[in-house]
């Protein structure tokens, strides 16, 4: 493992721990090893192959934030979900895709450091598809999402289900437990 990597992990582990106001929130345990996580590609700001003049054009990711507040956390995670899902959705459907928007019902910082922070979110969106060579366009809604995301200087890690609305302080999905390294240290 690389040592920024370990050095992250523990800065997490601290991070979560000290937050006494979120303390019933994040119960915590040493972070595993990110050998125990897994590690994937984050979707490519690229149009697919077969994109037409109609498609939906990708989003850049966001930088991080210098340093994290509320604010600069919760505002950070909303963007890279909204270049994430555009970005998955155009890998799996190319040219197809001609409209995404995300419809985000909460971003709530769940812990908060100058470096590192833990957010969580809820959001749905909504495509609309062409058909190759077809003039016909379906609609379509995702069910509400929930995503948690532990981001620092060298890492983004994400963890997403399917959830309900009242779900807004707990910290499930856990990044450490069911999350994927999407942006591992070098």
């Amino acid at each position: 493992m690389h040592r920024r990597r370990v050095l992250a992990l523990a800065a997490s582990s601290v991070l979560l721990a000290g937050c006494s106001g979120s303390q019933s929130v994040l119960q915590r345990r040493d972070p595993p090893s990110t050998g125990e996580l897994l590690t994937a590609e984050r979707p490519p700001a690229e149009p697919p192959r077969n994109a037409t003049d109609e498609t939906a054009p990708p989003l850049d990711y966001p930088a991080k934030p210098a340093s994290y507040t509320e604010q600069s956390a919760a505002s950070f995670v909303e963007q890279y979900e909204r270049a994430y899902r555009r970005n998955t959705l155009l890998e799996r459907r190319g040219g197809e895709l001609v409209s995404h928007d995300s419809d985000f019902a909460f971003t709530t910082p769940l812990a908060v450091s100058s470096e590192a922070c833990v957010v969580r979110t809820q959001y749905r969106y909504t495509t609309i598809e062409k058909e190759a060579g077809s003039e016909q366009r379906t609609a379509g809604h995702s069910p509400w999402m929930l995503v948690t995301c532990y981001v620092d200087d060298s890492l983004v890690v994400r963890a997403e289900r399917d959830g309900d609305r009242d779900e807004k302080n707990v910290l499930r999905p856990d990044p450490w437990k069911t999350g994927t390294i999407l942006e591992p240290a070098e």
